[in-house]
């Protein structure tokens, strides 16, 4: 039980961090919905992030910029949401020992920390393009 909530809760905010990561693109690279200020199709994003993120690193190596770079960044954002998410909660869990209001913490603690963890996996927004001879474009 306690894995399972800790798993959907690390699951709907890395959601609410590549969400985020479109909002935070240049104006060049916006997604259609963040210029036209849908906030249903975000707040969808939010629980269907896996097959969006499967999209658009489709869609980034059309660009003929890596793919696979953007998927190992969303993965790596959604280890490192589980991972701090869980030691959160551990660390409430051992200091007062009530578990629901580990897991409020855990969750106010994830979106506050979701900016820094997209910073550091997600690519920067329209990357150089990858050579196929393996040479990057200057």
């Amino acid at each position: 039980m306690e894995l399972a909530a800790l798993i959907a809760i690390a699951y709907v905010l890395t959601g609410i961090a590549l969400v985020g990561y479109d909002h935070a693109a240049p104006p060049l690279y916006r997604k259609a919905y963040v210029v036209q200020q849908d906030i249903r199709v975000g707040v969808l994003t939010w629980f269907v992030w896996p097959y969006v993120a499967a999209f658009d690193a489709y869609q980034e190596s059309m660009l003929g910029r890596s793919g696979t770079r953007f998927i190992l960044g969303v993965v790596g954002l959604a280890a490192a949401m589980f991972l701090w998410v869980r030691c959160i909660f551990l660390l409430i869990l051992y200091i007062i020992g009530w578990a629901p209001l580990g897991y409020l913490v855990a969750l106010v603690g994830g979106a506050f920390l979701s900016p820094f963890f997209t910073a550091f996996t997600m690519p920067q927004h329209g990357g150089r393009p990858v050579d196929p001879r393996g040479q990057n474009h200057e």
